[in-house]
């Protein structure tokens, strides 16, 4: 169904703006939040090596 706009549901109904920015919000969320623990397992990755003791988990 052809409803003229650029972002409808999938019934072709239009889309709250609200209900975009929240998807929004939460794609750069999660995004940053993979950004943080990809850092931190190359921080690990780095660090193991020059440990003196075994890591105790």
């Amino acid at each position: 169904m052809d409803t003229g706009q650029i972002f409808t549901q999938e019934d072709g109904s239009l889309l709250h703006p609200g209900k975009v920015s929240d998807l929004f919000e939460r794609l750069i969320y999660q995004s940053v939040l993979n950004d943080l623990a990809r850092d931190a397992a190359e921080k690990v990755v780095q660090l193991v090596p020059h440990a003196r003791r075994p890591l105790r988990w």
